[in-house]
């Protein structure tokens, strides 16, 4: 309503000329008020009076005052609002009728609850489409009869899925209940949802703790004493509910199609152990979520460079890399390239002509240059330029005078492709736990796979040695052999390599399996065969474990604890990965709660990943 600024004229001329009239505005806005009012026999006014950020305009407020004093106006309920639409018989009426001595009035009826006794009820009101859908939710949250039914039972379903995986998990078994001495019972698993509860990644403490000879086995843990809880056997892929309604269970992960690819990985099969939900959207149905770019390294960039560094240094020994295997080998320490000094520049030539992100000047490649070889980019670039001589540092040379001291493991392939004679897979075979016999096909390829080595020895029976790098940060002190014991009770990767390679090559022996900790420190870890301990226990292999022989044993033997541990346990993980197969085969993609809930990709897509907890 202000009048108009005139370019070039200031205030005592734009009175001469009549411009500067203040109320000009408000006249003509009252004017054509009137005419809008005359325009039609019903007229619809909104007060925007109570409205702070929004008050009606001068001329509009000055009618309002107006009418509001002619008592005749709010006599009679206008004719264009329907008698339905505010009579109190109506429970979906939209007006209230307001009635104060012979004044009425209609107030907007949105949403209202009402009280039968105690028990309190929300409506929705108005006739929209919407209106009616938030009304008919309404009502079935309350047990009410709907205006319209679902589309589908499948829709309605849909929201229940996580308050029953909720009270699935609240009243499922939990380790804090079991008194020391006491096992869970491997039943149990039918009604678990989550594994949070039990030991699947234990501790140095709890790995060693000796419990396959408890009355009750397999079992979801021993309790030891107040603190220790034996590693769980594994009990996943966790089993979909079968107490509840059809609909339900297709919600739940129930579908009818075969999810079998034509062959399996170890990462595939370790992905659908984890949460068939989430490998079944990400793997199967190619679903993720955009991932935010880190300005790091990818840290499978950093690990598949020191795999890269392996291979050279085992291929420059003559050590085939992604072929057949050799029929005997020699270890480092006896091959041509056996000097740190002499491995040290090999693996420097290597990078120079691989990874030229080492020298660049941003504070990441800094941090990683000196993780990797101990030094600055600018040291880096003085050795690229002939200026300098490296000495052997970093993660680098802390791995190869951990390869040196092997002096009685030797090589025989490096990045091996699972392979039969007759194709690029291997059939692992296994007792599933009805006790039928099941096989699957799987591909892959294996780091690296040692012979045992004896120099005087005329043992025609290789043992084979499997191992696996893995990258780490550190580790800490008390983190050191982490990894190691997670790829024993957690992971399937080392253990169906070893039932590969002995598919593959009937006549050796798999005695030992391990991972390869890369950090500052490096560690050979292997887990060997309690019948060769006395064997091995004064060479030169790596760092040896045996956690297997306190932990496994066969299913249903008649003498307890008379079966050896390491063939247990690699049983029991090819039945675990048989599990896993049946699954996928029978359409399970329920999901699997854990604390990595927090870190999936999917987790919008998945209701009970809220129960996982929140980053």
């Amino acid at each position: 309503m202000k009048p108009s600024n005139v370019p070039w004229l200031d205030n005592s001329t734009k009175v001469k000329l009549g411009l500067a009239n203040p109320d000009l505005k408000i006249r003509q806005g009252r004017h054509h008020l009137r005419h809008i009012l005359n325009a039609s026999k019903s007229i619809i006014v909104i007060d925007t009076s109570l409205d702070e950020a929004s008050s009606p305009s001068p001329p509009l407020a000055e009618w309002l005052e107006e009418v509001a004093e002619n008592t005749a106006i709010f006599s009679e309920v206008p004719d264009i609002v329907n008698k339905t639409e505010y009579d109190k018989n109506n429970q979906h009426r939209s007006w209230n009728l307001l009635e104060h001595d012979t004044n009425k009035a209609l107030k907007l009826r949105i949403f209202s609850t009402q009280y039968d006794g105690e028990m309190s009820t929300s409506t929705k009101s108005g006739n929209q489409g919407r209106d009616v859908r938030q009304r008919s939710g309404l009502a079935l949250q309350s047990g009410r009869q709907p205006e319209l039914l679902p589309n589908t039972n499948t829709a309605l379903a849909v929201a229940y899925e996580l308050p029953i995986n909720n009270r699935i998990i609240n009243s499922q078994a939990s380790m804090n209940s079991i008194e020391a001495g006491n096992s869970m019972s491997w039943q149990e698993r039918e009604n678990m949802v989550s594994y949070a509860s039990i030991n699947l990644r234990p501790g140095a403490t709890s790995a060693n703790s000796n419990t396959r000879a408890t009355p009750k086995w397999p079992n979801l843990g021993h309790r030891i004493n107040g603190l220790t809880i034996s590693p769980a056997i594994d009990p996943r892929p966790l089993p979909l509910q079968v107490d509840l309604p059809t609909t339900l269970q297709a919600i739940m992960g129930k579908s009818d199609m075969k999810l079998l690819p034509k062959r399996w990985s170890p990462y595939r099969l370790q992905a659908w152990l984890k949460c068939p939900r989430q490998a079944w959207l990400t793997n199967y149905l190619q679903i993720t979520t955009t991932e935010v770019q880190n300005q790091d390294i990818d840290n499978r960039t950093r690990g598949l460079l020191m795999h890269d560094i392996e291979a050279e240094i085992l291929s420059l020994n003559g050590v085939p890399v992604f072929d057949k295997p050799l029929t005997s080998s020699l270890p480092i320490v006896h091959c041509k390239y056996n000097d740190i000094d002499e491995l040290w520049l090999k693996s420097l030539d290597y990078l120079a002509n691989k990874s030229p992100w080492l020298a660049r000047k941003n504070a990441v490649s800094v941090h990683r240059c000196r993780e990797i070889i101990g030094v600055t980019p600018d040291v880096w670039q003085e050795h690229l330029d002939g200026e300098t001589i490296l000495q052997p540092m970093g993660k680098i040379a802390n791995y190869l005078d951990a390869s040196i001291e092997l002096q009685h493991s030797a090589p025989l392939v490096c990045e091996w492709p699972i392979s039969s004679t007759s194709r690029n897979t291997v059939t692992i075979s296994g007792i599933t736990d009805s006790g039928q016999t099941a096989n699957f096909a799987l591909s892959g390829r294996i780091d690296r796979v040692d012979q045992l080595y004896f120099p005087d020895s005329d043992n025609s029976q290789r043992l084979i040695i499997i191992r696996d790098m893995k990258t780490v940060n550190g580790p800490k002190t008390k983190q050191r052999g982490e990894r190691h014991r997670r790829a024993i009770f957690d992971e399937l990767q080392l253990a169906l390599y070893a039932k590969a390679w002995e598919e593959a090559y009937p006549d050796d022996r798999v005695i030992g399996v391990g991972i390869t900790e890369v950090g500052e420190t490096t560690e050979y870890y292997v887990e060997i065969d309690e019948d060769y301990i006395e064997l091995v226990e004064e060479l030169s292999i790596g760092k040896i474990t045996t956690y297997t022989a306190n932990t496994y044993r066969d299913l249903g033997e008649e003498k307890i604890g008379e079966s050896n541990g390491f063939r247990a346990w690699l049983d029991e993980r090819t039945r675990t990965a048989l599990r896993v197969v049946e699954s996928a085969n029978s359409g399970h993609v329920n999901p699997t709660v854990s604390d990595d809930c927090k870190y999936c990709k999917v987790r919008r897509l998945c209701p009970s990943a809220e129960l996982g907890g929140k980053l």
